[in-house]
């Protein structure tokens, strides 16, 4: 997964966005592949499958926000908030600024109650990630803002991947208090 996400980056700061979004979606395919069985939420206060898909369709819409971002004016530090240099979509710097303070405020939705061990300290790290990639837009700092959402993908996939492991244990057919005779995962 990370090498992916390297991949996806290595992409990006290329302007290949038609790849890196075409890897984003083998990627997100992937991730829902971890998912054994169905179901939208488990009881008991588990994160269930419609969880990881909002998380997922939010990945997506960040993807969607750094090629936006990349396409952002020619220049990097030169593309200023109030200058003509608009993204793809006609945006300007601070536009993408305000999508992006809505990506961050939708993560801290979604990431609400997550303890670490189900990727809420990633999820955590990739909020703050978007918070500094706003900021660079608001500063009209392209290269910074796409570092900063860079980061804020890879932490949000690792988040995901986490939660991903934990609902795997909890969709189980073992039920255990951290006990048993499973061997450990850890690497």
């Amino acid at each position: 997964l990370q090498d992916m996400l390297d991949q996806i980056g290595k992409l990006n700061e290329q302007g290949d966005a038609d790849k890196a979004e075409q890897m984003l979606s083998q990627l997100d395919q992937m991730l829902q592949n971890l998912r054994p069985g169905q179901g939208q939420m488990a009881e008991g206060g588990q994160p269930g499958q419609g969880q990881m898909n909002g998380l997922s369709g939010l990945l997506d819409k960040q993807q969607k926000l750094m090629d936006q971002t990349q396409r952002l004016g020619q220049g990097g530090k030169g593309t200023k908030p109030g200058e003509n240099n608009n993204g793809a979509d006609g945006d300007s710097a601070g536009d993408l600024a305000n999508k992006q303070k809505g990506l961050r405020d939708q993560l801290d939705q979604m990431g609400k109650g997550l303890s670490p061990q189900q990727g809420g300290d990633k999820l955590g790290e990739a909020q703050k990630n978007m918070g500094d990639a706003e900021d660079a837009l608001r500063q009209g700092n392209k290269d910074e803002a796409l570092r900063q959402q860079n980061k804020a993908m890879r932490n949000m996939i690792q988040g995901m991947g986490k939660l991903a492991e934990k609902m795997g244990k909890h969709g189980g057919d073992k039920k255990d208090n951290g006990q048993g005779d499973s061997p450990s995962q850890d690497p």
